[in-house]
């Protein structure tokens, strides 16, 4: 079955944008038009500053909010669920004159009751009988979680044919957010309220990172509050500000950071390509922080490093390469001697071809080469 799920978390990940299990169907909704890509939609959720992507557990559609309406993309088959699952007038598909040019606006109607979590959209109709049964004894296991629990669904579904079975996975989802998820949400929204407190409560932690955190402090909860957890811990970090504000402040930190290095360090920072070297470049300024926060201090560090100092620094390396190679060294020797790679040389001598002047108290003339210059 095609899905939107890989291409979403991706570009969340990118972008540091929340995914949110599930889409809130029930308000105001725009279906967007079949010649839209999903790539297009991920660009109007970044550009209208969208904090939080929904996507449907099953993969087969994505939202975004904004303005009070749910905009949603959907795969080719769950846009003819959406629109042609129905003859009837219970669900109404026209073109709003108060959406954009070719969305979709979807107005629930009729006598069908689409508020039952029993009701399965996909057969339209409420789920009874032993596919009832099998719902409310799939909701009441402690592993099921909502979704990605097909190991525990297939107990469940094993007597079923596949209609049926897929129904029960369908509806229990349901079933499951807005009964025992309802509960869970509104536990972890207790209990973020402590965890925030926390001395060691990080804003910019995001997934391994959140979980270890959880993980340390809550003890005796339901095993599937720790993911609702991990989600409630970064909306707060958003919709508080909290994020913003850690934000500015490691912004500050590097900064000073950076004014604080020797050229020497600042360049030895601008040629690591590896995590573990520029943390080892920064080790000094960088203590009492703990992993995941030092981190990210050195990620920025190097980024406003390269920003600054990342042209001068490789026309100045260029340079010496150069100089260093007419006087008789070999490649490998050059790059022993000023204490980066082989590629990098020959990258940067192939990229900068025009000298330039090394000041006095150029690190190269000091301390890499002074016989040379």
């Amino acid at each position: 079955m095609e899905t939107v799920e890989a291409e979403v978390r991706e570009f969340a990940t990118q972008t540091n944008l929340l995914v949110w299990e599930g889409i809130p169907w029930g308000g105001a909704t725009t279906l967007n038009p079949e010649s839209q890509s999903l790539a297009d939609f991920l660009a109007i959720a970044r550009a209208v500053g969208a904090p939080i992507l929904y996507l449907d557990p099953d993969g087969s559609a994505a939202a975004f909010a904004a303005n009070g309406v749910v905009h949603v993309f959907a795969t080719p088959a769950e846009r003819a669920r959406l629109t042609g699952g129905d003859s009837d007038e219970d669900l109404l598909l026209d073109e709003d004159e108060d959406q954009p040019s070719g969305s979709i606006a979807i107005r629930v109607g009729g006598s069908r009751d689409y508020n039952d979590p029993y009701y399965d959209w996909q057969s339209g109709k409420k789920v009874s009988g032993r596919v009832r049964e099998a719902v409310d004894a799939l909701v009441a296991d402690n592993r099921f979680n909502g979704y990605r629990s097909g190991h525990v669904v297939a107990e469940y579904v094993a007597e079923l044919d596949a209609e049926d079975a897929d129904a029960v996975e369908r509806v229990a989802r349901r079933v499951f957010e807005d009964t025992v998820g309802k509960q869970l949400d509104h536990r972890a929204a207790q209990l973020v309220q402590t965890l925030v407190k926390d001395p060691s409560y990080d804003p910019l932690a995001w997934g391994p990172e959140n979980h270890a955190f959880i993980e340390e402090r809550v003890e005796d909860e339901d095993p599937r509050l720790l993911e609702r957890l991990e989600r409630a811990l970064s909306t707060y970090a958003y919709e508080s500000g909290a994020r913003t504000k850690a934000e500015r402040e490691l912004a500050k930190r590097a900064e000073a950071i950076l004014l604080a290095l020797s050229p020497a360090e600042r360049d030895r920072l601008g040629f690591a390509s590896r995590n573990a070297a520029k943390l080892q470049v920064l080790a000094p300024h960088l203590e009492g922080e703990s992993s995941s926060k030092a981190e990210r201090l050195a990620k920025e560090v190097a980024r406003l490093e390269q920003e600054r100092f990342g042209l001068p620094r490789e026309e100045r390396y260029a340079t010496a390469a150069r100089h260093l190679q007419a006087s008789g060294m070999t490649r490998a020797e050059v790059s022993r001697r000023l204490g980066i790679s082989n590629s990098i040389v020959e990258r940067i001598v192939a990229t900068h071809r025009r000298d330039v002047e090394l000041t006095s108290d150029d690190p190269i003339r000091v301390d890499l080469a002074p016989e040379f210059f």
